[in-house]
């Protein structure tokens, strides 16, 4: 048994420092007392690192104001929704939740798999929707009390507590209502009448805003399948008088997840007591509805955050499972077809067949492929994935792309799509012109107009000037023409200009100039030009103080159609006014208009503090400010240029007007130095400064650290990274602990913690075991065991030791409970239809048991009624 229990422990330990993926950063962490702040700060940071993958948006307010979050990952059609925390001390269901949002994305990115399971190959094909916590409200007044809410609040909440303070308990929303007994399906006014802690079901369904938010979303994702995990029991309710025809799928359904997690799946009943998400969703939209109870059963109380890393290994691939059969089962409902089109306008997208689903994408006119058929809309396949359109102004087809040069010899009539129907009553002129596409007699041209389809009537097919690829300088200004006729239209190209030739053809040269065609004659006037004879090679940087045009030659006329923001960048070609820089479309000229170089900038190592709040600009330049930066705030300089300082805010460069404001800030003299330990309670961010602003991505975890300087309320500790500042929130300051030398027996297994705190990681020391006692302060002592060092709490099972015993067997440290091979049950408990809660619960060796199930080696959970989820 010792042994199962070592090599269970270093599985564990395995999980939790060698995780699947490790290319990747992991966002969440889930090993913690989970919170409505951390997690909306998680959310907004996956958005930010995964923008293509992971979208967010609140689905309104609580109201105590918390926003009721839900997030997206995926780019399918098909869709998945899973939710968490109807119960408010059922939040351990919220770390999975964002768990698999952190680990699905990273999977994604990293094109791993998980349980076999390929996140990147089903989410480009379903959208998982979450909304991590149902119940924020209800979530923070069991985890932090009181203390979370107005004043004028607590004795009404306290009533509902039935006069206790302490809400570790509370399963309702802070108004008193059940979340989870307010959907329309089987509602019942029910046997609490009056809000309460837990079971109240409100006056009507959908009373609470949060359950009325969560159905709305519910009907706009419109999933194929959803999960509204619950704690605790390892069971997993599935079925809500579910039609016939269904039953086999469902089953099917729950039967996997149940072999995945090893949950029990609940037998049914004929007469299930409803009102849950789970019952309404099945009752309402005839799909699959499952409610899984993570941990083993924890009464009355939230399951402990030790259980999260067996739940997490029952449940991380469940999302997968359940996002693959959602798409089987959207698949169902579409066409399945194999059709080509082309369109001939810019379209919009949808996510899903549905004009509530419209996404702020178009498509380009085109050729794509045609999967899927639902009503009026098409499933398309474009470079970034599929996406549904509705089918107007296209044909069925293939509309060939060309490259075909026509010399049009008379007057065309322009059409916007390939149909005789479609004439836009415009007309060009005798010119060259390349068609794009072809469509039967029909070609795609590019105009004035934009493209336009014109008919092969009176036009030379497959006019083949012979390629060329030179670039010249204009000496002179020279008359070009659309066409390599002089009945063309003409215009005349400025002396200086350096253009590109590309054709040639009987004495005529054609080149690009703003992006127009032209001809013109071959004569003595074009003088060669090359980049590496005409330009001047140069190493230096450049400030573009607005956002400039791109063009492929220091010339107008070459304009790229790209562009770049204002910003610093890297000159590598200069000529006369013209400067060739390196951009993410290559290297491309911009002009000297609005730029200043890196010479008139000088370089500096300086810290400053802000006496007043300052405007930051993003280049030096009094239309480019961004943000406000708060007085107080302590900044470093990287450089000058005229009266403007360039300084690094929030791990961003800013600009800022050099003025008075900016005081100078030296560490040694504004800073006092100290010799002092602190007791980190939780993982610090840690500073460059002592400043918010100068937070870097470096952190410390949970420790007693020693700080060297101190500034306000910020400390100088040092780290594996160098001197670093951190702020003393969840900080102890008054650590001053006592050395002692003395060593103790326990009386009883103790909890020992990695610094004197409750809330930091801890070990279970064994009964009987002797440990030497090293320090003490207020009500802990540190003490150590096997060379390992414990605080624990100072008390009577810290029995003096002083008889000099030799010690028959090893004292082991676990962070688990001995397990024997079968837990045996002989207390069976049975909950009747009601729980009975008073001011004061009289606890038995047994409680009165009705309808008795009898549990071998399989832990049986039954709640307030037989069917009813917790």
């Amino acid at each position: 048994m010792k042994k199962l229990l070592l090599i269970s422990f270093f599985l564990w330990m395995g999980l939790v420092l060698f995780p699947e993926n490790s290319n990747a950063q992991s966002y969440v962490n889930p090993n913690q007392t989970y919170t409505y702040e951390e997690m909306t700060a998680d959310i907004r940071k996956l958005g930010m690192a995964y923008p293509d993958l992971i979208t967010y948006k609140s689905l309104g307010k609580t109201p105590y104001g918390r926003e009721m979050w839900a997030v997206g990952i995926g780019r399918g059609d098909a869709t998945l929704f899973i939710n968490s925390s109807h119960h408010a001390r059922e939040w351990l269901t919220t770390n999975i939740a964002m768990e698999m949002i952190d680990q699905y994305s990273e999977a994604y990115v990293n094109n791993s798999t998980i349980d076999g399971y390929s996140p990147r190959s089903l989410l480009n094909e379903v959208t998982i929707w979450f909304v991590p916590m149902v119940n924020p409200d209800g979530v923070t007044l069991q985890q932090s009390g009181l203390n979370a809410f107005p004043s004028w609040t607590h004795q009404s909440l306290i009533k509902m507590n039935n006069g206790s303070k302490n809400f570790k308990r509370w399963k309702a929303n802070a108004q008193g209502i059940d979340l989870n007994r307010q959907y329309p399906a089987g509602w019942t006014t029910g046997l609490v009448k009056q809000p309460s802690y837990m079971n109240y079901p409100g006056k009507k369904a959908l009373q609470a805003p949060e359950s009325a938010m969560l159905a709305s979303f519910t009907y706009w994702v419109d999933p194929e399948i959803t999960v509204s995990y619950h704690s605790s029991g390892r069971i997993l309710f599935w079925d809500y008088k579910i039609d016939k025809i269904n039953y086999n799928r469902d089953y099917t359904i729950a039967k996997k997840v149940g072999d995945m997690t090893g949950y029990s799946l609940v037998i049914p009943t004929s007469t299930p007591s409803g009102s849950g998400y789970k019952d309404w969703f099945i009752e309402t939209f005839n799909r699959p509805g499952l409610t899984p109870e993570i941990s083993y059963y924890v009464p009355n109380t939230n399951p402990p955050v030790s259980v999260f890393p067996e739940e997490w290994r029952r449940n991380k691939a469940v999302g997968l499972y359940l996002a693959q059969e959602s798409d089987k089962l959207w698949e169902k409902k579409v066409t399945h077809v194999n059709k080509t089109i082309t369109t001939f306008d810019t379209k919009s997208t949808l996510n899903r067949p549905n004009a509530k689903h419209a996404t702020n994408k178009t498509i380009k006119p085109g050729v794509y492929k045609v999967d899927a058929t639902k009503d009026s809309w098409l499933r398309v396949s474009t470079s970034s994935g599929k996406t549904w359109i509705y089918a107007s102004s296209l044909v069925y087809g293939q509309v060939e792309n060309v490259n075909e040069p026509l010399l049009l010899l008379t007057k065309k009539t322009l059409f916007s799509m390939p149909l005789q129907n479609k004439n836009t009553k415009t007309i060009i002129d005798p010119q060259v012109v390349t068609a794009k596409k072809k469509w039967n007699n029909w070609y795609l041209i590019n105009t004035p107009y934009g493209d336009r389809w014109i008919t092969d009537a009176s036009v030379i097919k497959n006019y083949a000037p012979t390629a060329i690829n030179e670039t010249y300088k204009l000496l002179v200004p020279k008359v070009a023409w659309a066409a390599p006729i002089y009945t063309a239209n003409r215009t005349s190209l400025p002396k200086d200009s350096v253009v590109t030739a590309t054709q040639k053809w009987n004495g005529w040269i054609q080149l690009q100039y703003d992006s127009k065609h032209y001809w013109i004659r071959e004569d003595h006037t074009l003088e060669p030009f090359t980049i590496n004879s005409s330009t001047e090679q140069v190493d230096q940087k450049i400030v573009l103080l607005t956002g400039k045009v791109l063009f492929d030659l220091p010339s107008f006329g070459s304009n790229s159609g790209q562009s770049v923001q204002a910003g610093t960048y890297q000159v590598v070609r200069k000529m006369n006014n013209w400067y060739a820089i390196d951009t993410s479309f290559g290297t491309k000229w911009v002009s000297d208009s609005s730029a200043i170089t890196e010479s008139q900038t000088k370089k500096i190592d300086s810290n400053y503090e802000l006496l007043l709040p300052k405007v930051a600009h993003s280049i030096p330049s009094s239309s480019a400010a961004v943000r406000s930066i708060p007085a107080g705030t302590i900044l470093q300089a990287t450089s000058e240029w005229n009266n403007w300082t360039s300084v690094i805010y929030d791990q961003q460069t800013y600009w800022l007007r050099t003025d008075g404001v900016l005081q100078p800030f030296i560490i040694d003299q504004s800073t006092e130095p100290i010799d002092q330990e602190l007791v980190l309670l939780t993982r610090k961010t840690l500073f460059n400064l002592p400043s918010y602003g100068s937070n870097t991505n470096e952190s410390v975890e949970p420790m007693i650290v020693k700080a060297t300087r101190q500034r306000g309320n910020w400390y100088a500790i040092n780290t594996e990274y160098g001197e670093r500042w951190i702020t003393n929130a969840s900080i102890i300051t008054d650590y001053h602990p006592t050395a002692i030398n003395q060593q103790f027996k326990l009386s009883q297994s103790k909890e020992g913690y990695t610094i004197p705190s409750l809330n930091s990681n801890n070990s279970i020391i064994n009964k009987e075991s002797i440990v030497n006692g090293k320090q003490t302060w207020k009500d802990w002592t540190l003490v150590e065991l096997s060379g390992k060092e414990y605080w624990v709490k100072t008390d009577s099972s810290l029995v003096p030791y002083t008889n000099q015993q030799s010690v028959s067997k090893v004292n082991t440290v676990t962070n688990q409970e001995t397990v024997t091979d079968q837990e045996t049950v002989t207390n069976q408990e049975t909950v009747t239809d009601q729980e009975t809660v008073t001011n004061q619960e009289t606890v038995t060796n047994q409680e009165t048991v009705t309808n008795q199930e009898t549990v071998t080696n399989q832990e049986s959970i039954t709640t307030e009624n037989e069917n009813v989820e917790e």
